[in-house]
């Protein structure tokens, strides 16, 4: 992925490709951005715009991230017209595949 930082704003895009799984369970995590999120980066959504070896629960339809405050990691979410909005999860019904890759541009506060 890039990044380009511009006074408090951090503008990035990245794919990640996964190469194996393994066993991993729980919540699904983006770690490793650049600059750690501030407080109100939490406010703000970071599209996924293409994701593929990802099996989402029934009703669930489109993902996107959050950076976490205080933070470099994106908390994943799930949501759908019929459902509401739910942490990515593993540990329950949604699959991520050894091969999953993900796309996604956008930016936080710093």
């Amino acid at each position: 992925g890039n990044y380009v930082q511009l006074g408090p704003i951090v503008f990035l895009t990245c794919r990640i490709v996964l190469s194996n799984n393994g066993s991993s369970t729980g919540a699904v995590r983006i770690t490793g951005l650049p600059v750690t999120a501030s407080a109100t980066s939490a406010l703000f959504a970071i599209p996924i715009n293409n994701f593929t070896g990802i099996t989402l629960t029934a009703t669930y339809t489109q993902i996107a991230g959050t950076p976490d405050s205080g933070a470099t990691t994106i908390l994943l979410y799930k949501s759908g017209s019929a459902a509401s909005v739910a942490e990515l999860d593993t540990s329950g019904t949604d699959i991520v595949a050894d091969t999953a890759a993900i796309t996604f541009t956008g930016f936080y506060y710093v």
